[in-house]
């Protein structure tokens, strides 16, 4: 009898050993997804600041030539 009351003490530990084991690993694997998860908002943040920027930058280059082919038509060149 006392070798079986062991044993059930035994599975009992262990089962409660996994559950915290289970646990943490999820825990941890949920803290990882958050953290990824804000990284790639933020670097969606900036590649759409990018765009934003790259698109004024083109208009801008693009008024500055109109500009140059009116003083190019004025010119005769």
């Amino acid at each position: 009898m006392a070798n079986s009351n062991g044993k059930a003490a035994y599975a009992i530990a262990f089962i409660i050993f996994e559950v915290i084991i289970v646990g943490l690993v999820g825990f941890m694997a949920n803290q990882t997804f958050i953290a990824y998860r804000e990284l790639t908002c933020e670097d969606k943040l900036i590649w759409q600041k990018f765009n934003n920027l790259k698109q004024v930058s083109n208009d801008c280059l693009h008024e500055i030539d109109k500009r140059l082919s009116r003083i190019e038509d004025k010119l005769g060149i």
